[in-house]
């Protein structure tokens, strides 16, 4: 699938401006891997699927974050000049972004989402809304913060070193995992649950998901 998007603030467009070596820039690497963690979950690795269910959480939240922002710049705005439908704001870049899976979705709404809030933003500091500079700056760099670091903690995922534990090594808390468990953490039942569930992993088949479904609910209850 194909979005275009249009990005009217620097703060955006940076994204795609920092490169990762000569072959990929910041927002491109994020999306490499988060493909290559999809793939994982396609091979039913239970740390792949995890992963992407933190990784959906992580980027719900940054989005409502920045929407109450957006929310908030636009109603100070309309308070302070009355209206802002005829006001917009130059194009600097266009793409056209490529997506497989709802996480790469997720993604592309968190760039389109910062570049509204930066446009605001900077209509905000020129309508005079902020009482000093200070206040402007600190709100624009802690938001786009917050995205650098969703897609800098992406980048840095290690995923060929990542254990193959399946569905069978973690529900018989076989060797695989045992080792598994003292590099990388123990899963949480409860998480996995959540993630077979979801929308944003790969689908099991019915067959497959009922089966580890009770065996999922088993092994909460044992631990209870």
């Amino acid at each position: 699938m194909k979005k275009k998007i249009s990005l009217k603030s620097q703060d955006a467009a940076l994204l795609f401006k920092i490169n990762f070596g000569h072959k990929r820039n910041f927002f491109d690497a994020a999306m490499y891997k988060v493909a290559l963690l999809y793939n994982l979950a396609k091979k039913q690795n239970v740390y792949a699927y995890c992963e992407l269910m933190k990784l959906s959480i992580a980027i719900e939240k940054l989005l409502q974050h920045i929407q109450t922002n957006i929310n908030r710049s636009r109603r100070l705005i309309k308070k302070k000049i009355g209206t802002i439908e005829n006001i917009d704001a130059p194009v600097l870049i266009g793409y056209q972004l490529g997506f497989s899976n709802p996480i790469h979705f997720g993604l592309i709404q968190i760039v389109e989402k910062l570049d509204e809030c930066a446009t605001l933003l900077l209509l905000a500091r020129s309508s005079q809304v902020f009482a000093h500079q200070n206040g402007f700056f600190n709100v624009k760099s802690q938001i786009r913060t917050q995205v650098f670091r969703l897609l800098s903690d992406i980048v840095r995922l290690k995923t060929k070193e990542w254990p193959r534990v399946n569905f069978n090594n973690y529900l018989t808390n076989d060797d695989t995992y045992t080792t598994a468990k003292l590099a990388y953490g123990e899963i949480s039942p409860e998480l996995l649950y959540h993630a077979i569930h979801s929308t944003v992993t790969p689908a099991l088949t019915p067959e497959g998901l009922n089966r580890i479904t009770a065996a999922l609910k088993q092994l909460v209850i044992r631990r209870t």
